[in-house]
């Protein structure tokens, strides 16, 4: 029995916390539960109930006024550790009242007009758009305004002409108004003409090549600048300073200036971050000498020994200084020669001579040659003890200065030897003294010898004006100083002679601008040359290629030319010879253009030539087809094999001649593979023609050349 009043007395007893996760009324209802066991009546039930209830509410009220008591004594301490001052510790500091903040209000003294302002902006926006067609207003009356242009219509003469036009006409508008004041304009397109804006014709190379949408209106409102001061003047009476008659614009044929940029209206050429201007008058000579022995062949009255520099012309002195200079730092300077272009360095510095094969990417064993200004420097490249013998003497007499290159024995230990870079390790050098002004004149002022090989990309054409050096090299940046001295008067490189290997020989390794018969004629008046009267040791001219071949040479060349294929454009060139058995052209342009949809082929020959005769036979498009009077001819279209098919032709001259090819040769190779205008956009032939022509005089060097440039040689059938 006191097992079973344990156990509902364990039963009835709640858990310790166990009314804090339940309802008050549930805990009511099981205090009720466990006073009413068993039958109770309703009375006492409900009197039960309503003492747990009450009782309930008193333990409630009690706790709430203990934990009222409890936050009061806690606020009392707070506040008297808060009141450390005051004068009763029973005394309550209330809390301070809040203070309402005032409504912000403008301050009339403070700058608010930089901030946002509809009203404001508003009237600003009014008067903008009043101010703008005010403007607009003005500067159509400007543009209404009369000037009378001063032109020169320029293609290699001046032909000075005016028009009366507005500042507000476009200039292609202009150019077309330019044609009915020069002839020779009438017939040319305007879209064909280009305004080149100069400030003086013969000192600086154009300011400023003016699209032909704009219009004078704005480059003078811009003030547009040429290198010299404001280009346009029109608030004067005529363009530019009255004084000024060169500063007139310049109206030029497109074709024309792409032919000859280079030395239009002068020759200054910016490369990179530097340039050179030589003037188109190069105002030089040299001491007790002619300074117009361009050509280089016969014999020469420009003294060899000494020679001393005139410069006639301050801005051709500052020119040739800044160049000597750049040379001596161990730079590169491309400059003109009477062959072709030169890349020069310092002959005597190895690392400058390196520079040249990085600028060209060529070939590391191909030698190159050294140009020197007189006999004097000569000296310094050979063996103190050494003595041109017989043949050098008289042919460097005969063509010195002149495109001829002779092989002496390299230096000794005694003198300034030539670097195996150079020489390529080759026991001889090759030297000449060029005939052009400017080259001979650059290399007497900087004082040094000057090795230089064509001033063109290795393997590529040869360059004859600026342009195409700037083309190859300038524009990638290997080279930063160009002397213009116009276009080359030879056209082909020169010629080299070895007259030390051999003692019974000379030999011709690369024929150039001096031909084998100037060679032969020179030697054969000094009874040179083996035959019969002869002097004792007179020799035997030998052509190597021709009568003289050598695997040993052509494997270890001792000068340029022997051993690499060269003058190579991008298009493919055919050789074209004539025999009577050949074939018929059509089929052979068929095969060589398989593949292409619209050919583009381009001819280099003169108009009297037998391939222009055969060419004006192939289509009745063609039958008229001419050279034109220009190098570049308009393009002419026809149908090839039932193809359409265009042809453009770069003339080589009236006539035939050896002496006309030779100095078109590589510009021709150069204009057709990158200059045709093609519908209206430039671009390259697929094949380019050339006609053999017979190897006499400088003709062997033209078909040296050529023959190396040629992908393949065709013999057509004659007509």
């Amino acid at each position: 029995m006191s097992d079973q009043k344990r156990d509902e007395s364990s039963s009835a007893a709640p858990l310790p916390g166990a009314g804090r996760f339940v309802e008050k009324k549930d805990t009511i209802e099981d205090a009720l539960k466990m006073e009413t066991v068993g039958l109770v009546r309703l009375e006492d039930f409900q009197k039960k109930r309503e003492e747990l209830m009450e009782h309930k509410k008193r333990e409630t009220q009690k706790r709430e006024q203990q934990m009222e008591e409890k936050r009061n004594k806690r606020r009392k301490e707070l506040a008297r550790s808060v009141a450390a001052l005051s004068f009763s510790a029973e005394e309550e500091i209330a809390p301070p009242p809040r203070k309402r903040r005032e409504k912000s209000v403008r301050n009339p003294e403070v700058d608010t007009s930089f901030l946002p302002d509809r009203e404001r902006e508003e009237a600003e926006r009014r008067e903008r758009e009043e101010l703008r067609e005010e403007w607009h207003a003005r500067q159509a009356e400007l543009k209404k305004e009369a000037i009378h242009v001063e032109f020169d219509y320029w293609d290699g003469s001046a032909h000075a002409a005016a028009v009366d036009s507005t500042k507000g006409e476009a200039i292609g508008a202009f150019l077309e108004r330019c044609k009915a004041q020069v002839s020779a304009l009438k017939q040319v397109p305007a879209d064909r003409l280009m305004y080149i804006k100069v400030r003086t014709l013969h000192a600086y190379k154009d300011e400023l090549i003016v699209p032909n949408h704009y219009s004078f209106y704005d480059l003078i409102s811009r003030e547009a600048q040429g290198r010299n001061g404001v280009l346009f003047q029109f608030e004067k009476q005529r363009d530019g300073p009255d004084t000024d008659k060169a500063a007139c614009g310049k109206v030029v044929d497109r074709q024309w200036y792409q032919k000859n940029k280079h030395i239009y209206p002068a020759s200054l050429l910016p490369i990179a971050r530097r340039s050179i201007a030589t003037g188109a008058c190069f105002d030089i000579e040299f001491a007790e000498g002619n300074a117009s022995a361009a050509s280089g062949t016969g014999a020469s009255r420009e003294p060899l020994q000494h020679a001393t520099v005139k410069f006639a012309s301050a801005t051709t002195t500052a020119s040739i200084e800044k160049a000597a200079a750049h040379l001596r730092a161990g730079e590169l300077v491309a400059f003109p020669t009477e062959t072709v272009y030169g890349l020069g360095a310092n002959a005597l510095s190895a690392d400058s001579v390196r520079k040249i094969y990085a600028a060209k990417n060529r070939p590391a064993d191909n030698p190159l040659i050294v140009h020197v200004s007189d006999m004097d420097m000569l000296r310094t490249l050979v063996p103190r003890e050494y003595t041109l013998n017989p043949v050098c003497s008289a042919l460097a007499e005969a063509f010195w200065p002149g495109p001829l290159t002779l092989l002496f024995p390299v230096g000794g230990d005694d003198v300034p030897a030539v670097p195996q870079v150079v020489t390529c390790g080759q026991p001889t050098v090759g030297v000449r003294i060029p005939a052009h002004p400017v080259a001979r004149a650059l290399i007497a002022t900087a004082r040094i010898p000057v090795a230089a090989p064509s001033a063109n990309a290795s393997g590529r054409p040869s360059p004859t004006t600026a342009q195409h050096v700037v083309d190859d090299l300038g524009k990638k940046g290997a080279v930063e100083y160009v002397l213009d001295g116009g276009a080359c008067s030879v056209g082909v490189e020169s010629t080299v002679i070895d007259a030390v290997s051999t003692p019974d020989e000379v030999r011709i390794l690369r024929p150039g601008g001096v031909t084998v018969e100037h060679v032969m004629r020179t030697l054969a008046d000094k009874n040179l040359l083996a035959g019969p009267g002869a002097l004792p040791g007179a020799r035997r001219l030998r052509v190597f290629g021709k009568d003289l071949h050598s695997k040993h040479e052509e494997q270890n060349p001792t000068t340029p030319g022997m051993k690499y294929r060269h003058y190579s454009p991008d298009a493919r060139v055919l050789l074209v010879k004539f025999a009577h058995d050949g074939d018929a052209l059509v089929p052979l342009l068929t095969q060589h253009l398989a593949g292409v949809d619209t050919p583009r082929i381009g001819l280099m020959c003169a108009a009297d030539s037998h391939l222009m005769k055969v060419v004006q036979k192939l289509t009745p498009q063609l039958a008229n087809f001419s050279c034109g009077g220009t190098q570049l001819s308009d393009i002419a279209s026809f149908s090839l094999d039932g193809k359409p098919a265009q042809l453009c032709v770069y003339s080589l001259g009236a006539d035939s001649t050896a002496e006309g090819a030779a100095r078109h040769l590589f510009d021709g190779l150069r204009t057709l593979d990158s200059m045709v205008p093609w519908a209206g956009e430039e671009s390259a032939c697929h094949v380019i023609l050339v006609e053999a022509i017979d190897e006499h005089g400088v003709g062997l060097a033209v078909m040296n050349r050529l023959n190396k440039a040629a992908s393949s040689t065709i013999t057509v059938a004659s007509v």
